[in-house]
């Protein structure tokens, strides 16, 4: 047999590290300066890492003067130097540390993918994965998510390196799936695809790897908290799943049969969900007691039908393969862990308990379980902030919301994800014409399956959270196309697949007519020619994917041109939607006012945005709280702010009022002075609705053109409309 020539060949290059890092900036830096923040989170973010600075206050991130316990601090840390470096308080700035996550992301997945997949199957993981809409758009917003999954990647490269020191039967006998480029299949190539694979071996694993995995641990919970549960949920499973599991199944399956006492225990168990469900029906969240109630029901189901399951589970948890987190150094790597994680969590507990307490109960448990546990009873204290209880029940959804969107959140490579998934669950089983090394395979479906679970059954979900498990996903994706061209698997090679092409140029085809249609609609005249541009660009994906399809070219063709989509989407189609700088805009008033008069403050009722407090650089009184109706989010109002003739007003206050709240304030106060300056409308992010605001003073104001509102208007302020918002 000829020598594998992919072992004479070093398993990466600069050349490719280095390409895609030009990816990265070209996809993730453009036009991020030119682009308002986008409500909710961005400002929200933005602002608290401001205050850290204007405050002189490190530890406990606030926003607007109030405790923000939704995400640990390293993300404002970052922000804060990325201010200090721009020297600016500016979008730029703000996004800055989510584009080099981002990038550094792509880079960390090509050289864990490299090692055991080679070179080839490399580029297209990160290529894949880079280019997928979801990581595109994290990692161009001012949020946690790009740098959280930047850490979980570091984690889990190291963790993967550890779990190839496991023992494997017949080690040696196996080939790793390597391709460092695709073999010549010209007449005169005398060579197999075995040829060009390495043999499997054991590795080994240096204290310095270890080091960084609970370094990068520990930074990913200081990001966001939950990397503690995505990186070591799947080690736990990948464990328990390699170790006598399917022993300990086959057993518990064989003693899997009905009795007179059992059924009865069931058909009561059955009844008291039932009724659950039934006294719950008319609780705004009664899908998810419903979901919560049916999973919980039918675990007692089958302990009562097996009362050897908790045996089992017991048994396979304590027989796993543990072995190999041996690699990871545990014995020092887990104080490190903590140490690291107190250096911050103690000080704040001795400085504003409250903090951790509404970032652990509301923020997790009551996200992951909060209907739960309403069954039982158990409350969790809210302080009614932008993000807690309230916020969270606008978006629980029921499990399957993941399954259900996926679809558009990997695009464009959708269309892989079935192909892909029988691969992995083949390469697992050992279905392969040659034996390739099922380790990595066990891996990535580790990676992917339990994480999944776990974010299809938390009650509260965001189209991000699957994002964790969308690097494994682009890894599986990127070795079955690289296999399918090596004919080791035979998944593409289904007729739908073939016949695939022209559906999703359809889908293209759509895309391109939705962006016509609304740039026509809804927005102003002059933007129509950057919907033109854009809908051209996606129309020539469309077109290139559907004449590359199959082929090796296709996936560095296809997401190459749905980059250059994205930069126009980027760099000109919103930049220029002027519709969405409705909070900047006001924002940018507000603080314009502020420095004709500096002792004036800044409130808010009906459009209450993170947008408004960012761009006003100040605090904004806001009133609205999920406990208040809007009559009486008006009354306190009005007992904060003194309006002539009820009160003397003896402080100057510039207010932002949304339309229906300024109307209402007319026919309720009819007699109640104050002067409206300027007008906006546009398109608020934060709910996917067109508003309409006023800026109102219950001063007058002599260097502002003003009119009394409680007389008749006999000039119109200047007013900043765009066309179509109100169709």
């Amino acid at each position: 047999m000829l020598e594998p020539p992919i072992q004479n060949k070093r398993w990466w290059s600069k050349m490719d590290l280095l390409l895609l890092f030009a990816l990265g900036l070209f996809l993730y830096t453009p036009g991020l300066g030119n682009i308002p923040l986008f409500d909710r989170d961005e400002p929200r973010f933005a602002s608290a890492a401001r205050e850290m600075i204007q405050h002189h206050d490190f530890l406990v991130p606030h926003f607007n003067g109030a405790l923000r316990p939704d995400k640990p601090p390293l993300l404002y840390w970052l922000m804060d130097a990325s201010y200090s470096l721009i020297g600016s308080y500016n979008e730029f700035a703000a996004r800055l540390p989510s584009a080099i996550a981002g990038t550094l992301t792509l880079l960390v997945v090509y050289l864990m993918v490299a090692l055991r997949f080679g070179r080839f199957t490399a580029l297209h993981a990160s290529l894949i994965l880079g280019t997928c809409t979801l990581f595109a758009i994290e990692s161009r917003l001012a949020t946690a998510d790009a740098t959280m999954i930047f850490f979980i990647s570091i984690c889990m490269a190291c963790a993967w390196q550890a779990w190839d020191t496991a023992d494997v039967p017949n080690v040696r006998t196996l080939y790793y799936p390597r391709f460092d480029y695709l073999p010549d299949r010209g007449p005169n190539d005398k060579n197999l695809v075995i040829d060009h694979l390495p043999k499997s071996t054991r590795r080994r694993m240096s204290w310095p790897l270890a080091l960084i995995f609970w370094i990068a641990l520990a930074a990913g919970a200081l990001t966001k908290g939950v990397p503690l549960i995505f990186v070591l949920v799947p080690m736990v499973v990948l464990s328990i799943a390699t170790g006598n599991l399917a022993t300990r199944l086959r057993q518990w399956r064989k003693e899997f049969h009905i009795s007179g006492a059992r059924f009865v225990i069931a058909a009561v168990i059955l009844a008291v969900a039932l009724t659950i469900i039934a006294t719950t029906a008319s609780r705004p969240n009664a899908i998810e007691i419903f979901w919560w109630n049916t999973i919980i029901g039918l675990l007692l189901l089958l302990m009562t039908l097996t009362p050897r399951l908790p045996g089992t589970i017991y048994h396979s948890i304590f027989a796993a393969n543990w072995s190999w987190w041996k690699q990871l150094r545990p014995a020092w790597g887990i104080p490190l862990l903590l140490a690291i994680i107190a250096a911050w969590v103690v000080p704040v507990a001795l400085h504003s308990p409250a903090l951790l307490q509404q970032m652990v109960g509301v923020h997790f448990l009551d996200r992951v379980a909060g209907p739960l546990l309403k069954t039982f009873h158990i409350d969790i204290p809210d302080n009614g902030g932008p993000a807690g209880n309230a916020a969270v029940n606008k978006y629980g959804k029921p499990p399957g919301f993941f399954l259900a969107t996926v679809w558009g959140t990997f695009w464009p490579w959708s269309i892989l994800l079935v192909p892909a998934a029988f691969h992995a669950i083949r390469r697992v089983r050992d279905k392969s014409p040659i034996a390739i090394d099922p380790r990595p395979y066990q891996f990535l479906i580790a990676w992917v399956v339990p994480v999944w679970i776990l974010v299809e059954l938390a009650r509260g979900k965001l189209f991000h959270y699957s994002l964790p498990t969308f690097i494994a996903i682009s890894i599986l994706c990127a070795d079955a196309l690289t296999q399918g061209w090596n004919k080791l698997t035979d998944v593409f090679a289904a007729q739908w697949f073939a016949y695939a092409r022209w559906g999703i140029l359809l889908v293209w085809i759509a895309l391109a007519a939705g962006v016509l249609v609304g740039g026509y609609r809804y927005f102003e005249p002059e933007f129509l020619s950057f919907a033109i541009l854009f809908a051209g660009a996606l129309l020539a994906v469309g077109v290139v994917s559907t004449i590359e399809w199959g082929r090796p070219i296709w996936p560095f063709a296809t997401g190459l041109t749905w980059a250059v989509a994205l930069l126009i989407a980027s760099t000109m189609i919103l930049p220029n939607m002027k519709a969405i700088t409705l909070g900047k805009l006001t924002g940018a008033a507000m603080a314009q006012i502020r420095e004709e008069y500096p002792d004036i403050h800044f409130a808010a009722l009906g459009y209450e945005e993170g947008s408004l407090v960012f761009y006003a650089g100040d605090h904004v009184d806001m009133f609205s709280r999920p406990d208040l109706s809007h009559e009486q989010a008006i009354n306190d109002m009005l007992d904060t702010i003194p309006f002539a003739p009820m009160r003397p007003p003896t402080e100057k206050y510039l207010l932002v009022l949304d339309n229906p709240t300024l109307s209402e304030l007319k026919r309720e106060h009819p007699h109640l002075v104050f002067y409206e300056l300027r007008h906006y409308s546009g398109f608020n992010p934060g709910n996917g609705r067109p508003v309409a605001v006023t800026l109102i003073t219950n001063t007058l104001l002599p260097k502002e053109n003003v009119v009394p509102a409680s007389m008749p208007a006999t000039t119109i302020a200047p007013a900043t409309t765009f066309p179509g918002m109100g169709r």
